[in-house]
């Protein structure tokens, strides 16, 4: 068997893998890429057309790092996406900057101002 026929097959094998993991339920891309083994860019290729084909839907939405809902996890079959939840508020975001910051300085009130630093100076060697 040749090197460029096993490299197809090792591919046609992870897009067969990926295909069932969409069918197991709701998966993001990121998560594909890990169960199937195909490169991240690949998976979002290889989803967007499928959703473009409409053979995929967006089953959930998941939240990113900083708490937004921008992260889709697509599940195998017909049907209506899911509404992506609404964000928060500017009121919402400003209470969790204030809340952020009252605990900030509330921490650095009980261990003092000056806790952790050395007063500007490095240690000497």
């Amino acid at each position: 068997m040749s090197g460029s026929l096993r490299r197809h097959l090792a591919s046609v094998s992870c897009y067969a893998e990926a295909i069932s993991v969409l069918i197991a339920g709701p998966t993001t891309v990121r998560g594909l890429s890990d169960e199937s083994g195909l490169a991240y860019n690949a998976c979002r290729k290889f989803v967007a057309t499928l959703y473009r084909r409409r053979l995929v839907r967006i089953a959930a939405w998941e939240q990113d790092s900083i708490g937004r809902w921008t992260i889709a996890a697509y599940a195998w079959g017909e049907g209506k996406d899911v509404k992506r939840p609404p964000g928060l508020t500017p009121t919402q975001r400003s209470q969790r900057m204030r809340d952020r910051v009252k605990a900030m300085q509330h921490a650095i009130a009980i261990a003092g101002p000056n806790a952790g630093l050395s007063g500007g100076r490095r240690p000497s060697a």
